[in-house]
């Protein structure tokens, strides 16, 4: 469900980023999709890696919270430079 929410908040930052200048001319998808996408990408990237084998969780979670991190800058710059 968490996985749901990110994308479709994750989608919602960046349509109105890149969108039509009329699609959400006050920027409320900017301003509260960025902050809910980033909880639930926190989310994801706790709870995602443990549905790999157990002595591959280190790996797992390195690579999620790697690009949770990536993922939450490029959400934030899309914030901050709208």
């Amino acid at each position: 469900m968490a996985g749901l929410v990110f994308l479709l908040s994750a989608w919602i930052v960046l349509g109105s980023r890149l969108g039509e200048p009329g699609q959400d001319p006050h920027g409320y998808g900017l301003v509260f999709g960025t902050p809910l996408a980033i909880c639930a990408g926190l989310v994801v990237a706790l709870v995602a890696p443990i549905i790999f084998a157990p002595r591959r969780w280190g790996r797992s979670y390195g690579i999620s919270l790697a690009v949770f991190v990536i993922v939450s800058a490029l959400l934030v710059v899309a914030l901050l430079t709208a």
